[in-house]
């Protein structure tokens, strides 16, 4: 199934346990009360500069999209983009 966020959704997917982006340590998808997730699709009326695949810190999120394990996201939810400087 493919999903396509309309306006100011992102479709995201949580991070699974640990990663290691750009030498920096990642513990359990978690920063402090944000949580990591990896960008899959943009609405088109996004402002900010993402693409797919971007990691970003956001707001928790409730519940993921029913058998899936991604969910929508507005993008004022978003709040900074994790860069791999390797």
């Amino acid at each position: 199934m493919k999903i396509i966020p309309f306006r100011k959704n992102l479709l995201v997917k949580k991070l699974k346990k640990e990663s290691k982006m750009g030498g920096i340590y990642l513990p359990d998808r978690h920063i402090g009360r944000f949580m990591i997730y990896e960008i899959l699709a943009i609405g088109e009326d996004v402002k900010l500069d993402l693409h797919e695949g971007d990691l970003v810190i956001a707001d928790p999120l409730d519940e993921p999209i029913e058998n899936t394990d991604q969910s929508f996201i507005l993008e004022e939810r978003i709040h900074g983009r994790i860069l791999d400087e390797s």
